[in-house]
């Protein structure tokens, strides 16, 4: 298996050899202008090599563009240039396009780029980066210059900081963001040409450059390394304010005129959003990161006291409402669904479902008490009217359901009976009567009661 190479910013494993036969170059008429060429080959790079090595003069456009392939493409893009102060104590570096040459000389050449930080003797080093990224190593080689050297190092974000030109941005001491300049961090991501085991293996290369790279943000930013790497796999992108909030930036630059806000100057295919703009909010790691109030030429300059102060009430809403992931969207979502609430009648009041409940069950125990005395209550009533003979006790269920249905009639009708109206006690006696054989028993029995009671004269 082939070292691990990359291109645009994506890790990638090249096939052990080439192979290329009668490969030809042409003009977009279809005029063959280099080759064939035929053979075994290490790289894409030696491919290159060998066409240059056979073709003639390439012709060129009025701009500069050379032929490429079967078309007319762009004169090479990307570098980095060095200016050096008057006094020599100070110098100031570009660095716009993507990091890391491709086959056709585009981009920043990392390894000129360390060369050069590495011989500057200045005491004051400014890096100004418009980049969409490209070779995760070079970046880090190219941060990793940034940071050894001597001088004061101050970083700015003229346009885009994106993927590994987000590692040259944490290179500095300080970062500063241009007015509508954007910040983006994700995941290294790359190919593979191979079986299985190449393809693992290439995805552990991947993870750790990541988690290496998670660590470099928390170092900036604070926070752990693990949350970072979170926020990396879903890909997030920053405003100049977001971006400060967050802790990856020191502050936006307010004195120089705001540049429109969409990096349309680099192709973002390869990214899942192409610019802030289509990009979900950005999450903040970090609670001491604050929302931050997105860059806008429509929007009237503020200075930093003003904007802390904005971040600062935004924070406290977030806080008030519970909401402490939630994006200013989703602040605004939730104030709109609480101001559509209904308002609450007067006299009426809201109370907790628990509280209810209890309220409910302890109204059931006390109406159920309340129940078994009154019951009681017409019992007494009723078993009185019995004992003062008003009323025989074989009636006395009747009269209980009659308390039920109108106790206050009922009553009105036990007051007006008269006492005594029914015996208390059983008057006359008929049992023996047919047991006696004695006629004046019998008759005695049926005029004046038991004849064994009877007196004797």
């Amino acid at each position: 298996m082939a070292a691990v190479t990359s291109l645009r910013g994506a890790t990638m494993a090249m096939p052990p050899r080439i192979e290329i036969k009668n490969m030809t170059i042409h003009t977009a008429d279809g005029e063959p202008i280099a080759g064939p060429v035929s053979g075994s080959l290490d790289s894409v790079d030696e491919v290159a090599k060998a066409f240059v090595d056979v073709a003639p003069k390439m012709p060129a456009a009025a701009d500069g563009s050379a032929v490429r392939g079967r078309g007319v493409v762009r004169k090479p893009a990307g570098s980095y240039t060095c200016k050096m102060s008057d006094d020599s104590r100070s110098a100031e570096v570009h660095v716009y396009g993507a990091i890391g040459q491709d086959m056709w000389g585009d981009g920043v050449d990392s390894s000129e780029f360390v060369k050069t930080v590495d011989g500057l003797d200045v005491d004051q080093l400014t890096v100004h980066v418009n980049s969409p990224g490209g070779d995760a190593f070079a970046g880090i080689a190219m941060m990793n210059a940034l940071r050894r050297q001597s001088a004061q190092v101050d970083v700015t974000v003229d346009g885009l900081a994106a993927s590994a030109a987000s590692y040259i941005a944490m290179g500095g001491d300080t970062l500063t963001m241009g007015r509508n300049s954007q910040l983006m961090i994700h995941d290294a991501s790359g190919g593979c040409w191979g079986n299985a085991a190449d393809m693992e293996k290439t995805a552990d290369i991947l993870s750790k450059l990541s988690d290496q790279v998670a660590g470099v943000y928390a170092e900036k930013a604070g926070g752990d390394a693990a949350r970072w790497r979170d926020v990396m796999r879903a890909e997030t992108w920053y405003t100049a304010d977001e971006a400060v909030a967050a802790g990856l930036a020191d502050s936006v630059d307010e004195s120089r005129k705001p540049a429109d806000d969409s990096p349309q100057d680099f192709d973002l295919r390869f990214f899942n959003y192409a610019g802030r703009r289509g990009a979900p909010a950005p999450v903040f790691p970090e609670p001491r990161a604050q929302v931050a109030v997105a860059d806008s030429p429509a929007v009237p300059e503020t200075n930093n006291s003003e904007r802390e102060a904005d971040m600062a009430f935004i924070e406290d809403v977030r806080a008030r409402l519970g909401l402490s992931d939630a994006d200013e969207a989703g602040i605004l979502d939730t104030l709109e669904k609480l101001s559509k609430r209904r308002e609450v009648p007067e006299g009426v009041a809201l109370i907790d479902q628990v509280k209810l409940d209890e309220l409910k069950a302890s109204a059931e125990r006390g109406a159920k008490a309340l129940a078994d005395l009154d019951a009681a209550r017409r019992e007494q009533i009723v078993d009185e009217a019995i004992s003062k003979g008003k009323i025989p006790p074989a009636r006395r269920d009747h009269w209980l359901a009659q308390m039920e249905v109108d106790e206050e009639g009922a009553v009105q009708v036990l007051d007006g009976l008269d006492e005594g109206t029914i015996p208390l006690s059983p008057i006359g006696y008929v049992g023996g009567v047919d047991e006696s054989g004695d006629e004046a028993d019998r008759i005695y029995a049926k005029a004046w009661g038991d004849p064994h009671a009877k007196e004797t004269h």
